[in-house]
């Protein structure tokens, strides 16, 4: 007698994301802290571990409501005894696991929001006191990888004596043809769920605003989709531009940054629903114009000069370099530059409004 089909299903597919997600931590956290690698992995693990949580339970409930193979009459009572044993161990782990990182990223003081598979944003839970100590969490996490590296170990060593040296067909009862295909495709589907994928690209409008910034030295881009853009020409070379962006049109590279980046911490959309710039100077130059004015983002101002080459024909393009501690973004978290630069790109793209 087999398991089963759901039993098995849920079996391998579990093998192969429970072992891959051991290679991966020790993998991750081999890499520098400051490694843009290293960030990507975590994100990948934490959103793997949370939907391990969900498995687990499922796996749990069919243990409990499907019938089951009885041990097999080869096995010593001893045996069975530890084999039992062993298997409840793994469920235990299998749990724990998974729930000690997720109450990690609960307490961790990046200040970022966490996503689970097909980019769902991981429920935050309320702990106090010591159970909001990130590095007690860390520190459990470390021991039970490697309580689980020893039990998973075990488990396939003592497998493959009884199938090898004892002879009993232990591996036959793990064995449905659909049901493997069925881990297969739940592998793939979980994998794919939870690999990075880009935030959607705004639509840019007759006037557009981005941004690059600097996470662990690589470039993450932003856009946003809704802006407001009023510029005057006069026939005396002055003039006057004022821009106006809706925070929450905002499109990233990364979609794990994208979601984050709305909260009070970083841009506050719900305080600052709007990031503006209102010149106190425009004057047209050779190449195109330059404009000095007053940027306001999460309700600071800070004088600003931006040059915008092109003309009234084609459109203007420039580009202004400003540093996040101004509009204090990002602080509490990220007071250094370590992680995250202080020096932010902006690029400004227009085409003349009005020409007086």
């Amino acid at each position: 007698m087999r398991y089963h089909a759901a039993q098995i299903a849920l079996h391998w597919s579990m093998a192969i994301l429970f072992i891959a997600m051991l290679a991966m931590g020790l993998w991750m956290t081999s890499l520098p802290e400051d490694d843009l690698s290293r960030y990507q992995l975590t994100q990948i693990h934490k959103a793997v571990g949370i939907t391990l949580i969900a498995l687990v339970l499922l796996r749990i409930l069919t243990a409990l409501t499907l019938a089951r193979p009885a041990p097999p009459a080869e096995l010593s009572p001893k045996e069975q005894t530890l084999a039992h044993l062993g298997h409840i161990a793994l469920y235990i782990i299998m749990l724990l696991m998974p729930l000690s990182g997720w109450l990690m990223i609960n307490s961790s003081t990046l200040g970022i929001t966490s996503l689970g598979p097909f980019g769902i944003s991981i429920p935050k839970l309320t702990v106090t006191g010591v159970l909001a100590d990130e590095t007690l969490w860390h520190q459990l996490h470390y021991v039970l990888g490697l309580a689980s590296a020893a039990l998973v170990a075990g488990h396939i060593g003592a497998a493959l004596w009884h199938q090898l040296h004892q002879r009993i067909a232990l591996l036959q009862r793990l064995h449905h043809r659909g049901a493997i295909l069925a881990a297969l495709a739940i592998t793939g589907l979980v994998v794919w769920s939870v690999l990075p994928k880009p935030a959607a690209e705004p639509i840019a409008s007759e006037g557009s605003v981005g941004f690059t910034a600097y996470v662990m030295g690589a470039p993450v881009k932003g856009q946003f989709a809704e802006v407001d853009t009023a510029l005057t020409l006069n026939g005396d070379g002055s003039g006057q531009l004022t821009m106006s962006l809706q925070i929450d049109s905002l499109g990233m590279s990364d979609q794990q940054i994208a979601t984050s980046i709305r909260e009070s911490e970083w841009f506050d959309a719900a305080q600052y629903p709007q990031a503006s710039f209102v010149s106190t100077s425009v004057w047209v130059s050779e190449n195109g114009i330059t404009a000095q004015g007053d940027l306001t983002i999460k309700g600071r101002s800070v004088a600003v000069e931006i040059d915008l080459l092109g003309d009234s024909e084609k459109g203007y393009q420039g580009s202004v370099s400003v540093d996040r501690r101004a509009f204090d973004i990002g602080m509490t978290s990220q007071p250094g530059d370590s992680t995250v630069g202080y020096e932010v790109d902006i690029t400004v793209s227009i085409a003349p409004l009005n020409q007086g």
